[in-house]
Parts: C-alpha cells; structure tokens; sequence
C-alpha cells in the first residue's frame, strides 16, 4: 500500500481483508455447487441464478466441492475392482432375500449409499435402483410401498418378485453421487431386461448431485474417459482456486481506493481507476501468486481423493497450506533477519495460524445458528461474522503471546545473544592477531631494507682507505709549490 493513501486502522484492515477472502471463497463456491433452478432452460434467468450461487454459498459446498475428486477417484477404482460398466461384469459386496414381500434379516442390510440389482426366481436382472441408504430404501421405501398398495388392491412394480422370491444384490458406494452415476449407467446398458426402462441422468439435471452424477456417467463406459473427467475435475479445482484469488486481491485494490476517498475526500477517478486496473493487471502478472493459489486448490482437490472426513479436514488444509507457506517465507527470509525479527515472525505466524483455525472451525456453527433469520445470505453472513471474530482474537492473542513466546524462549534467546556477542569478541581478537602478524612483517620488512642501506654505506666507506697515504704526498707537493711561489714575488 502507498503510504500517501489515506488507510484503515490495522485491526479494521485485516477484519476487512479476512472478510473479503471469506465471502470470495463462498460465493466462489456457491457459484460452483449451484443448484439449476431452470434445467434445460433456453434462456438465463438472473435472479434465479443468484438465488442458487447465495443459496450454495455455504460451509457445505466446501464438502461437495472437495469430495468431488474422491467420486471420481471410486468410480475409476471400481471400473477395475468391480466391473460397473455392464451388469454382466458386475461384482457386488453384499445381497440378501426378500420372500413373501419380507427381509428375513433386515438389519443386516448395508446402511450406506450403494447400488442394488432385484434378481428374480430365474435368476436374471430385472431392476436396478440406488440409494443414500440402502436399508432404509428397502425398507421403508420398496417393502412399505409394497404393502401399501397391497392393501390399496393396487399392484406394486416388483409385487410379483417380492411373493415368489427374489436376491437382491448390492454394490457398497462412497458417495449417492457415485451411485447415481453406476445405476444411470446401467440401466441405459440393459434397460431392454429391466421393468424400469427409463435412462436416468439423460437430461440437464437440477440438483448439484445429479449434475455431478451426470458428467460421471457419460464416462463410465471408458477408463480413459474416466482419467480425463478425474484430470479435469483438479485443473478446475485449481483454476477455481486461483480465480478466487484474483477477485478477493482486486476487491482489495478497490478497498484501497474507496478508503482513502472517503477518508481524504479527494475524488480523482482517473488517476483512481488507472491505479485501479494497474493494481489488477500486475496481479495477473504475478505468475507466482497465481500458481500458490492453484496449487492450494490442488492440494484440496488431492486431499479430497485420499480422504473420506472431508467435513473434519477441510478447512483445516486451507490453513496448513497458508502456515506451511509462511513458514517457507520466514525460512528463507531468516539469514536477513535479527534474531528479534525472527521471533515476532514466528508469533506473527502463531496468532494468525491459531485465529484462522479457530473461526474456520466456528464457522460451521455460526450458519447453523444464524440460518433461521438469513436464510439463503446465512454462508455471506456467516463470513462476515467469523472475519470480525478472526480480527478481534487475533488482536488480542498479539497482545499477549509476544510475552508468553519471550517468556517460554527467553533462556534460549539470551543465550543466543550471549553466543553472538561470544562469537563478535572472538572475531575482533582474530582480527587484533592478524592485525600484529601484519606489522610484524612490515617491521621486519623495514629492518631488512635498513641492513642492506648499511651494508652498502659500508663497502662505499672501504673504498675510500687505500688512497689516503696518496692524498697526503698530493696534499705536501702543493704546500711546498705555495712557499716557492711566495719566494719568488718577494
């Protein structure tokens, strides 16, 4: 942010921030797990698209988006396991008889989403169904709806199965989703050998798991189709993933600019808006922001294929994805960085990690709590609730685990520091030793350059002994030339 920008107060900047990523990622989420209210509709309806994007915008769209990569993941895993593509290849987990229109054992009966095929006294297929749960289908839907209209003088679909005798055959699923898609499947393949002879998910679908269902069925027939849906399903994950980012950085832009109008009263707009859309653009430059946001919505769609307790570790992904990245930041960051710096990195890292996993947990909560009085805004509301709660905790742990964290790392640190200021003290007694070596040498370098001055003073000096007694005769001859000379002028 520029610092001649007019900004909010820490505190209210990240509420607003964590607000924004928190609606962005519902409404993103809504718009991806959307009912269709109008299916095969042949024109666009707005409204009835914004009701099912504000509709869907909740903690229980991050469950069906997330759990999408695992229904693809069972569907292709049971191609192999269980042949489903044909009833000829089928392989089931469990059966069981109904004779006189009754289960003998009836709680033995899988409780889960599954398949079931009715077998009849010939021992051929003649019905293909499935189920959220397979018991209670049987039981209070088939058996009860048997009885019903045995009573009524009507005759059910399967009467004359249920008197004479009939095995029912079961394939355990994961998911209703993977169910719909395995019996859609089927029934299209034999629906000349079956009493229900209409093809499911042939059309546009209008509930969010049959659409699902749907796109998984038109593949079921192929593993290299199944391999392309599964493959597709994570490239939208991550796509997904990074356009959220994109929205929420932009919103934040425009934050910047809305603030600093009100709060400096200066309108500006073109100068706004240019800044605006160069804010955006260098956001979708920004290879590096964009590719950690998908590879977050990898890492979700990845979780989502190896986990079963979507709803339990959802949320909590997210914030390990968001702590593992902080902590590579502050990784690579801590060699140009005081010890100091470090630290308040570290509990920097701590408030913001624990706060985040706090509100994502309560989340949950709060749309259940809140759901009565805001009905399909309750995801957006909720939101908003957990950013403010995610800003005032945050604030508050701020206030005290700097002095927790000195208090637990205090001996460490002063040894630290102790060591530190160790290690200074011995590279200047280092440096004082290299210091003397190198004035010894000059020293000794000096005093090699004197000897040799001497030596040389001393042989010129040696040369100068020998001619001495000459000098002497020279010197008398010129003595006794100046007396004659004296003579001669007197």
């Amino acid at each position: 942010m520029r610092e001649d920008l007019q900004a909010l107060s820490p505190l209210a900047d990240k509420i607003v921030d964590k607000a924004i990523d928190n609606v962005t990622r519902k409404l993103i989420l809504g718009a991806r797990n959307r009912k269709n209210s109008r299916p095969d509709a042949k024109s666009i309806n707005v409204k009835s698209e914004v009701t099912d994007i504000f509709s869907a915008s909740n903690t229980s769209s991050y469950v069906d988006v997330a759990g999408r990569s695992s229904d693809w993941k069972e569907v292709i895993s049971k191609s192999f396991s269980h042949g489903v593509s044909s009833l000829s290849t089928i392989q089931f987990d469990s059966e069981f008889t109904v004779v006189g229109g009754k289960i003998p054992d009836s709680k033995s009966l899988h409780d889960g989403p599954g398949v079931y095929v009715v077998y009849g006294k010939s021992g051929k297929p003649v019905y293909v169904g499935d189920a959220e749960k397979v018991r209670a289908r049987w039981v209070a839907g088939h058996l009860n709806e048997n009885n019903q209209k045995t009573r009524n003088g009507e005759t059910y679909k399967l009467s004359s199965e249920f008197e004479d005798g009939c095995t029912v055959k079961v394939l355990h699923t994961d998911t209703k989703e993977t169910a719909a898609a395995i019996e859609a499947n089927l029934i299209a393949n034999h629906k000349d050998e079956l009493i229900n002879k209409k093809e499911e998910l042939s059309n546009g679908q209008g509930t969010r798991s049959n659409i699902e269902a749907k796109k998984m069925k038109e593949r079921i027939n192929s593993s290299t189709e199944l391999f392309k849906g599964a493959a597709k399903e994570v490239g939208e994950q991550a796509a997904a993933s990074a356009i959220e980012g994109l929205i929420a950085s932009a919103i934040k832009h425009l934050k910047v600019e809305l603030v600093d109008l009100f709060k400096s009263g200066k309108a500006n707009a073109k100068l706004r808006i240019k800044r605006f859309l160069n804010a955006v653009i260098n956001d979708i430059k920004n290879l590096k922001t964009n590719l950690a946001q998908m590879l977050k919505g990898v890492l979700e769609a990845v979780i989502g294929l190896v986990s079963q307790a979507i709803t339990q570790i959802y949320n909590l992904v997210r914030n390990l994805f968001d702590l593992a990245a902080s902590a590579y930041r502050l990784y690579k960051g801590r060699e140009s960085m005081s010890t100091e710096e470090v630290l308040n990195k570290v509990i920097e890292t701590i408030v913001i990690s624990g706060s985040l996993v706090l509100w994502d947990a309560l989340d949950v909560s709060i749309e259940g709590l809140i759901f009565p009085y805001t009905g399909i805004f309750t995801g957006v509301i909720a939101g908003i609730i957990s950013a403010i709660g995610f800003g005032l905790t945050s604030h508050f742990l701020s206030t005290f685990v700097p002095k927790l964290v000195q208090f637990i790392t205090g001996f460490g640190i002063s040894h630290q520091m102790a060591l530190e200021e160790r290690r200074a003290s011995y590279l200047l007694i280092v440096d004082s030793y290299n210091l003397n070596i190198e004035l010894h040498e000059s020293a000794s370098a000096l005093m090699q350059s004197e000897i040799r001055v001497c030596s040389q003073m001393e042989a010129m000096t040696s040369r100068f002994k020998e001619p001495t007694k000459e000098i002497k005769k020279i010197e008398k001859k010129s003595d006794l030339l100046s007396k004659l000379k004296e003579l001669n002028n007197a």
